[in-house]
């Protein structure tokens, strides 16, 4: 892979690192989804009680790099927007939040990452995802179905 400059070979170093470290996860399936308006999903996972988690990053435009996790059946998602000189502490403390032991909402990872410089957002989403669609596709409901934009 020829990456085009240092920050993009930082970037995948970050993104394989993160893959590497959440259990079950799933590259291929979702990785070039919105690849024609300047973003893509690097990785999915599956986690427990019916939530994925999946990444994405622009690459037109400002640098920018979001994580998403989201309940499949209710849809309920939280974004998390990291500025790039803050994505390795900011991406460690999500990752260690769902992938800990004790238990934590959304709303409560939202807030942690407020603090830390992440902005963020949540809301409930009527359409099923790329990774639902992977991980949880029993979970759509009346959520209008995934379509790959490949």
């Amino acid at each position: 892979m020829i990456f085009p400059n240092k920050l993009s070979l930082v970037m995948a170093c970050l993104v394989a690192s993160i893959a590497a470290a959440v259990h079950s996860s799933d590259l291929l399936p979702c990785q070039l989804a919105g690849h024609d308006r300047g973003w893509q999903i690097d990785w999915t996972a599956r986690e427990v009680n019916g939530f994925v988690v999946y990444q994405t990053f622009t690459y037109t435009g400002p640098s920018r790099n979001r994580v998403f996790l989201e309940h499949c059946k209710s849809g309920r998602t939280m974004r998390a927007d990291f500025s790039p000189s803050k994505d390795g502490p900011l991406a460690r403390h999500f990752i260690e939040r769902v992938e800990g032991k004790a238990k934590v909402t959304q709303k409560q990872l939202a807030s942690e990452l407020k603090v830390r410089g992440a902005k963020t957002r949540l809301w409930t989403s009527r359409k099923e995802s790329c990774a639902c669609a992977v991980h949880y596709p029993q979970a759509r409901g009346a959520k209008k179905p995934y379509v790959s934009d490949r």
